[in-house]
């Protein structure tokens, strides 16, 4: 069915509700009359007599309310219902006919529904092409606003050396290339490195959303922590429902909290926000539109790159873990402790680790326990060598890992906890 036919049957099915409501309407209104002013009337006589009849006031509420065509139904009825008092009073209908002189209510409704619908319909007509030249304004309008938007661009840039610049095609080049890899952990490194060199970032974080999808938890960052939470309430923060809900790339105003980063947009994988990256701080001159889009070019490569790689690992995740525990096996482990070193060695980000002698307890049983206690970000891993359970803290400093080892303790007894070692 093409656009044509559908608004043609939209438009014939419209047309008949209100035909059908014309219809009704008037039945409706007509038998009030009909019963306030002559049915309960002491006074019958006055209803084919009166000067300002109350059924002309319905032709033209009907008039008004449906055009000409459809008031003419109204009049139709009102001319019906007269006549049936007429006969009601004993009256002959054949003479009503005959004489001249009683057509002048029936000419009166009919002359009302034609001035009044005719009226009604020119105004219709009128106000649809006013509602369209100001939807084509406004059209025209966004459209000017946008060139205008990008002249200021281009003209702004054209100023900026094309080969040789930090913003060229050629580094974006490296970006692209910078997050060519298939382990998911190494894309979020090379994130914060892309950030500092191409935006002028200062400080930069990516959370990961809860599994509840009510929480951000801290996954990594680059720069000055200071004023940076390790967990965000996303109902908390009006910028994270657009970026969450509504899969928005956003710039943050400057009247928003001083907390808000400034600017914020979603990795989505399969549709679905998995993390939100954050240019916390950044040098102002680089505050730019320019920057925003550039902003959002990067963000959609960091998103491909991220499904890519966490593609990859899905198809090996069975060998990543040992079976039906969320422990990974001693090598993949690791691979993920020596990427946080990397991170340690880059970007000064804290780490902890935590050993577990496990004796004879099941390792199906301390991985159930751990479920519940362990962020989402955090990896446990299993040395056979050495029979012992470790845990990665990302981002923990040292005397945040003594609390989470306290914790840990009580929560796992008889077990014995061991802080490894801590780099904060």
């Amino acid at each position: 069915m093409d656009s044509t036919e559908w608004v043609s049957r939209a438009y014939r099915r419209e047309h008949k509700h209100r035909w059908l409501y014309c219809v009704i309407e008037s039945i409706v209104l007509s038998a009030a009359i009909f019963l306030v002013f002559f049915y309960f009337n002491p006074l019958r006589e006055a209803f084919i007599t009166m000067n300002i009849h109350p059924l002309v006031i319905l032709v033209a509420l009907m008039a008004l309310r449906y055009g000409n065509y459809l008031g003419l139904v109204g009049a139709a009825v009102a001319s019906a219902t007269f006549m049936y008092a007429y006969y009601l009073l004993g009256r002959d209908l054949i003479v009503f006919f005959l004489e001249w002189s009683h057509y002048k209510f029936l000419l009166m409704f009919f002359l009302t529904a034609v001035l009044l619908g005719s009226a009604k319909d020119r105004s219709d007509i009128a106000l649809g092409k006013l509602r369209e030249e100001l939807a084509q304004t406004k059209e025209e309008l966004a459209g000017l606003s946008e060139n205008e938007k990008k002249s200021h661009l281009i003209a702004s840039e054209l100023k900026k050396q094309i080969v040789g610049a930090e913003d060229s095609i050629l580094s974006l080049y490296e970006v692209a290339t910078s997050l060519d890899t298939v382990h998911s952990e190494e894309v979020y490194t090379e994130v914060m490195t892309v950030m500092a060199r191409f935006l002028r970032a200062k400080a930069v974080s990516i959370y990961m959303v809860d599994r509840d999808q009510g929480f951000l938890r801290l996954k990594v960052h680059m720069g000055d922590s200071e004023g940076l939470k390790a967990s965000l309430r996303i109902d908390d923060h009006a910028y994270l429902q657009s970026v969450i809900r509504e899969l928005k790339i956003v710039k943050i105003s400057g009247d928003s909290a001083s907390t808000d980063p400034i600017f914020s947009a979603p990795i989505i994988k399969e549709g679905d926000v998995i993390a939100v990256i954050n240019i916390e701080d950044a040098d102002m001159s680089m505050v730019t539109q320019y920057t925003f889009n550039l902003f959002k070019v990067i963000v959609e490569w960091i998103s491909k790159a991220l499904t890519r790689a966490l593609e990859v690992e899905g198809l090996v995740e069975r060998d990543a873990y040992l079976p039906g525990t969320i422990i990974r096996t001693w090598d993949h482990f690791v691979a993920r402790v020596e990427e946080e070193k990397r991170r340690y060695t880059k970007f000064g980000l804290p780490y902890g680790l935590i050993r577990i002698p496990r004796g004879d307890f099941p390792l199906e049983d301390i991985s159930t326990m751990l479920g519940g206690l362990i962020r989402q970000v955090d990896a446990v891993g299993f040395d056979m060598s050495q029979n012992e359970v470790h845990i990665l803290l990302p981002i923990t400093n040292c005397a945040v890992l003594a609390n989470v080892v306290e914790r840990l303790t009580k929560a796992l007894h008889p077990l014995t906890l061991l802080a490894e070692s801590c780099h904060d």
